[in-house]
């Protein structure tokens, strides 16, 4: 056996090489077959292990699209579902209020909720504020008390805002609804039918239905004449009309301080004493003779003024003409409602050309703060 180290030769079955002594037995090699499979073995475990990888991998994110997919659906679902109530609750919500347009189906309370309903829907300021409150007022009233309604009777909020109906032309069944802003400084005119319809294009007829039950409607047409006396020529008391009554201040220019008027239902007081407003027949007017007055009838209207209506505004504004009761030489002075700065006002003027004088305002501040300004839409004695 030839040593395969040095090549010196052996006895055969020898271990170990006699010359250099290193072992004589051949370690086994293997063969190329068995490496080969062995390769192609663990190729396919780690094929295996990479597929298995994957496939989990796989899984993992095919499990987590599902269920961001069910989140998805289920958002777009419960969306869907709410849509569909909404859409199911306007397709069932019905006109249960505005179900007529004729003015003759509704109740005066009904009417005036309508009336006001509109008037806020048109972003009239003035109209809009009544809805602000916490119950509505309306009064029924002679048209006599208002100088610039065109119908009995006048339907009346405050002093700025009122209304009263004509018949429509057009339409027998329909009626206009003529609208006072301002003390009658606005006039407009609408049918009640197109009101109607507008609101139900607006969607408002809950809305309304709402409004009406905060109204309060008080007649007060009979509540309004004051008795005859028994002197000749005496129409009785005159009824100031409520926007009119209470307290007045405006700044007196003579004694530099503010002073306060007040209007009550037949009487007009201020520093000077209190004075109780008549009606005086117009033909006793042109004809009586003072010196044939009776001293019972003369004491009687010592503290008596007589009213005189304007039939017609004056530069738009409505007139009341204030004389002493037998006055005859002279203009008296002359009172009026009118707003300024979105106040209402009580405009005292003189002369046969009614020049304002006084401005006064609801509050002394008012008056104080106003003292020497001069509103471009009056005119003021020079």
């Amino acid at each position: 056996m030839k040593c395969p180290n040095c090549g010196a030769k052996n006895d055969k079955g020898a271990s170990f090489c006699g010359n250099c002594g290193k072992s004589l037995e051949l370690k086994q090699v293997p063969k190329s077959t068995d490496i080969a499979k062995k390769s192609r073995k663990s190729l396919i475990y780690l094929v295996l292990a990479i597929a298995i990888v994957g496939i989990s991998v796989s899984a993992g994110i095919f499990m987590a699209k599902q269920s961001k997919m069910q989140e998805v659906n289920k958002t777009a679902d419960t969306k869907v579902t709410k849509q569909s109530k909404k859409k199911t609750h306007q397709t069932k919500e019905k006109i249960t209020f505005l179900t007529s347009t004729k003015i003759a189906d509704y109740s005066p309370k009904e009417a005036v909720a309508i009336i006001v309903a509109y008037m806020k829907n048109q972003e009239n300021p003035v109209w809009s504020k009544l809805t602000q409150q916490d119950e509505i007022d309306l009064k029924i009233r002679q048209k006599a008390n208002y100088q610039f309604a065109v119908s009995d009777p006048v339907y009346v909020f405050n002093e700025s805002a009122a209304y009263s109906y004509v018949p429509d032309k057009q339409d027998a069944n329909d009626m206009t609804v003529v609208l006072y802003t301002n003390a009658g400084k606005t006039v407009s005119y609408k049918n009640f039918s197109s009101m109607v319809r507008t609101l139900r294009r607006q969607k408002l007829d809950q809305e309304t239905s709402e409004l009406s039950k905060i109204v309060k409607v008080i007649d007060q047409r009979n509540q309004t004449s004051a008795a005859k006396t028994s002197y000749p020529g005496d129409k009785g008391l005159y009824t100031f009309p409520e926007e009119m009554r209470g307290k007045w201040y405006y700044w007196d220019k003579y004694d530099k301080k503010v002073k306060m008027q007040e209007f009550t239902e037949h009487n007009i007081v201020s520093e000077m004493g209190s004075s109780e407003a008549h009606e005086m027949d117009p033909h006793f007017l042109a004809t009586f003779d003072y010196s044939k007055i009776s001293k019972e009838y003369r004491e009687a209207a010592k503290d008596w003024v007589r009213i005189m209506e304007f039939d017609k505004p004056l530069d738009g504004i409505y007139w009341i003409n204030v004389r002493g009761y037998f006055q005859g030489a002279g203009d008296g002075e002359y009172y009026a409602l009118h707003t300024e700065k979105g106040q209402p006002v009580l405009l005292v003027a003189v002369g046969a050309q009614v020049s304002v004088t006084d401005v006064a305002f609801r509050s002394p501040d008012l008056a104080k703060k106003y003292k020497d300004y001069q509103f471009s839409d009056l005119r003021y004695l020079d």
